[in-house]
């Protein structure tokens, strides 16, 4: 009788002196639970578009560069979490490689960075015109532009 038991109970049959809990949600498509399940999601997916990897990578390797050195550390600090932290893009666009296609004149990448647009923030406010050169310069030099 026991292995019957056992056996009904897995196949989903209640059995003898067996009920559900009340209160107990058994159904996992309740609203609650897929929230849940897509916030989890969305969050998880979040945080790997936007984190950087654990692994060394050119931005935390120092240049001998004073000027590039502070560069990959603004970068690291303030845009890494988007952009990627070798430049490769995530949440924010790639860096890598396309800059100074697109912003042949650093002085237009400094506006950029300076004033932001779109979803980018602007950092005018919070850094001084050597670090937003300095930045730039990372992007261009240290991220192979």
């Amino acid at each position: 009788m026991r292995i019957e038991s056992h056996a009904a109970s897995i196949a989903g049959r209640p059995t003898a002196g067996c009920s559900e809990r009340p209160g107990r949600v058994s159904d996992v498509s309740s609203p609650r639970a897929l929230a849940a399940g897509l916030l989890l999601v969305f969050g998880a997916t979040f945080v790997a578009a936007c984190g950087g990897s654990g692994s060394t990578t050119s931005t935390t390797t120092v240049p001998a560069d004073p000027v590039l050195a502070e560069g990959a550390s603004i970068f690291k600090a303030n845009c890494a979490s988007c952009h990627g932290s070798q430049g490769q893009g995530g949440f924010g666009k790639k860096l890598a490689g396309v800059v100074t296609e697109k912003y042949p004149n650093i002085d237009d990448e400094i506006a950029l960075i300076t004033n932001g647009k779109g979803s980018m923030p602007a950092f005018g406010k919070k850094l001084t015109s050597e670090q937003l050169t300095a930045v730039a310069r990372w992007t261009r030099e240290g991220l192979g532009g």
